[in-house]
């Protein structure tokens, strides 16, 4: 019996020895293949230290223990002896390295310097004592050694077991110290208590379980590490996902701050389309505070471009939750509408689409700007239209002025000296239609470039009667009643009375043009508001609403190609509106039956008329020199043989003695060949010549004949041209409006010549 329990109690051993080994091993493989994360990342390296010299210490013994149970040696000799001197130091390392980890653990810093130096110093000195003393040394080393260091580092541990690491750090602590007690008592027991008290028998049987003792401290120690590394890395991904739950508020709280801070409407809605948020803008653009918005069904609160405004229509999911932008109508709770712009986008979530977001704009100011800038175009076009019809009228003016100065020179001077009634009275109408003429051209100089005409008192029921008169033929000719309602008494107005005679002319050719073969066109006169009425209403189809704003454009017209020409009614309005008038365009009351013009100006009494008198023929005498009493002659500067020639007959007629030329150039060589003394009195000259002009003789007068600017006049068609006004009016010399009257030009030439 005695025997058998001696074998298996040795057998014990060698299997105690070898759990040891495995223990140390597996530890060890543990450590490796434990994640690289948590707060002992940085005290990996280490543990793996620890339990690989740990694993050195008993390599070893846990081979020889294989080999025993097996029956055969598996360690060689030399091999033996090279790990029976390498065992206490590694057993040394293992201590340091358990400590320095555990105390790090605690929160001490150690450099890796500091280290590195402990533990190659720890090494190299267990290893010098052993080989000295044969480990006799090296044991009491232990005992003091083991104690004294896991004792103090779980002396650290136990202090810094704080908050979440109270349970890991506390493991740890309580198996150092449980690990160094029982591994000092293991080692001080057998030679001492235990052979004293029990005799060699128990004390050998407990030097048998030894080892397995020590393989379940070691696995215990090991196991306590492995609770505060997996309790670290817990702490730290717990403390991580915190840190990221603080992150992800930060970044709601800091994009709810933006949302709020943008200056753009911001509504997100979920996939029923209720909204679930507003920022500030929102609410200002629907008259409501942010948080009553929330609830309300998006396809309420703004309507794409085509659907129903009254309901939410039923197909609008694609058009409200889809990416894209679109254009609608935004309704506010109060019934108000706006022009809207939407941009929307899907908000994705887990399972599909967890709602969108909009961006809603009011397009009011932006449409109004456009609107603005339109008009601003379409002005600045017709300003362009107007310089280029100014350019051409002040042509035109010119080329026309020149043959009416001649037809309103000739018939003055026949109506002076004709005799037959019938004769005179032809001359006489002749003479009026080209004074309407030179008015009509007038007229449009100043459409063109607008000056002052103060007016003159107008007995506009006479006006009235004598331009219809003149339209009946053209009214009769298409089929067109006129009629004329004067109104219960006369009215006078302050205007020009040649031009509001073509103000009604205009009218009432545009209304006959509109009522059409048996239609009816009636010119209404009366008062209102101290103001006198012209009205010219017709029974054509009225005007289309779509062209009543661009009605008085320059260049609009609605008739046909080639019977318009776009100017008539804006010379009109322009024409009233010289005297403070107005010109309104008003459909009458039933769609269709016709358009009405109302022309509005000031009232005025009207003057006495005047008594008739006999017409008398207008002089103007020559001027005769000091020296001779001769006549001095007066110089026609123009390059119109025709003006010439008119302008010489009437200076004939006051006796006078003419010179003409047709430039400028030849102007200045006859004055350079003539006696100063018998230098012309008057020199009337054109502007707009071939060669040198009006502009380029008085250049030459002021340089080479000072003496004759006095009488220098100047006879021009177009005074209105920006730089022909601009010269006159630096020139300072007096001007003769072509066409003119024998009595403008006698007037003009009166003043220059008469003694002062």
């Amino acid at each position: 019996m005695d025997a058998v329990t001696t074998i298996d109690f040795s057998q014990l051993r060698f299997a105690g020895q070898l759990a040891h080994w495995v223990a140390a091993a597996l530890l060890l493989v543990f450590f490796l293949t434990l994640p690289r994360f948590g707060a002992q990342r940085r005290l990996m390296p280490t543990w793996i230290a620890a339990w690989s010299a740990l694993l050195v210490a008993t390599t070893v013994p846990g081979l020889s223990a294989l080999g025993a149970l097996l029956g055969r040696p598996l360690v060689p000799d030399s091999l033996a002896i090279l790990f029976d001197y390498l065992g206490f130091p590694a057993q040394v390392l293992f201590v340091l390295l358990v400590t320095l980890a555990a105390v790090q653990a605690s929160g001490k810093r150690f450099t890796p310097s500091l280290i590195q130096a402990v533990v190659i110093g720890g090494a190299l000195l267990a290893l010098a004592v052993g080989v000295v003393d044969e480990f006799a040394l090296a044991k009491r080393f232990m005992l003091l050694a083991m104690p004294l260091l896991f004792v103090g580092a779980a002396q650290l541990l136990f202090a810094a077991a704080r908050g979440q690491r109270t349970r890991g750090m506390t493991f740890l602590a309580a198996t150092m110290v449980i690990f160094a007690a029982v591994t000092t008592l293991f080692q001080v027991a057998p030679t001492t208590v235990f052979h004293r008290l029990a005799g060699d028998w128990l004390a050998d049987r407990i030097a048998s379980g030894h080892d397995f003792g020590m393989a379940v401290l070691v696995a215990l120690l090991g196991a306590a590490v492995v609770v505060l590394v997996v309790q670290d890395s817990v702490l730290l991904a717990a403390t991580a996902q915190e840190e990221r739950l603080r992150e992800v508020g930060a970044s709601e709280d800091r994009l709810k701050r933006i949302i709020e801070a943008a200056g753009e409407a911001i509504v997100t809605v979920d996939p029923a389309r209720r909204v679930v948020l507003a920022n500030a803008a929102a609410g200002r653009l629907f008259r409501l505070p942010p948080a009553a918005l929330v609830g309300r069904d998006l396809g309420r609160l703004v309507v794409p471009e085509g659907e129903p405004l009254t309901t939410a229509a039923a197909g609008q999911d694609g058009v409200l939750l889809a990416a894209g932008a679109w254009t609608g109508t935004g309704i506010r709770p109060n019934g108000t509408r706006f022009p809207a712009e939407v941009t929307t986008g899907p908000l994705p979530g887990d399972d599909g689409p967890a709602g969108g977001v909009a961006i809603l704009r009011d397009l009011t100011t932006q449409l109004e700007a456009a609107a603005e800038r339109e008009a601003f175009e379409r002005q600045m076009a017709a300003s362009e239209k107007m310089l280029a019809i100014g350019r051409v009228v002040s042509g035109v003016a010119h080329e026309l002025n020149n043959p009416l100065t001649v037809v309103l020179g000739q018939s003055e001077q026949l109506s002076q000296v004709a005799v037959d009634l019938d004769a005179r009275e032809s001359i006489r109408l002749i003479n009026e239609q080209a004074q309407r003429a030179r008015h009509i051209v007038r007229d449009l100089l100043a459409f063109v470039r607008p000056g002052e005409d103060p007016g003159e008192p107008v007995h506009l029921t006479d006006l009235v009667q004598r331009v219809v008169t003149v339209q009946r033929p053209r009214a009769a000719e298409r089929g067109v009643a006129l009629r004329v309602e004067p109104g219960p008494e006369p009215v006078g107005v302050l205007a020009n009375r040649i031009g509001m005679e073509q103000v009604v002319t205009n009218l009432l050719e545009n209304g006959i043009d509109a009522a059409g073969p048996g239609g009816t066109v009636t010119v209404r006169l009366g008062t209102h508001a101290e103001r006198g009425l012209v009205m010219v209403e017709d029974t054509g189809p009225g005007v289309d609403p779509l062209h009543q704003d661009r009605i008085f454009e320059p260049f609009f017209t609605t008739k046909k190609l080639g019977l318009g020409t776009g100017l008539g009614l804006p010379v009109s309005r322009a024409l009233v509106e010289r005297h403070d008038g107005t010109l309104v365009l008003e459909n009458r009351p039933a769609p269709g039956i016709g358009a009405r013009m109302v022309v509005t100006l000031e009232r005025c009494a009207l003057p006495d008329p005047p008594e008739p008198q006999p017409e008398a023929p207008v002089r103007c005498p020559p001027v005769r020199r000091r020296d001779t009493d001769d006549l001095l002659p007066v110089l026609i500067v123009d390059d119109e043989s025709a003006v010439r020639t008119t302008i010489g007959r009437i200076f004939h007629f006051w006796e006078w003695p003419v010179l003409e030329v047709d430039s400028g150039e030849a102007a200045i060589a006859l004055l350079a060949q003539t006696n100063p003394a018998a230098w012309p009195s008057v020199i009337l000259c054109d502007l707009r010549m071939p060669g040198m002009g009006g502009q380029g003789l008085h250049a030459e007068l002021v340089a080479r004949f000072p003496a004759l600017l006095d009488r220098l006049i100047f006879v021009t068609g177009d005074v209105v041209e920006p730089s022909t006004a601009a010269f006159l009016r630096s020139a300072g010399r007096p001007v003769v409006e072509k066409p003119f009257t024998i009595a403008e030009a006698a007037a003009v030439v009166s003043r220059m010549t008469s003694p002062h």
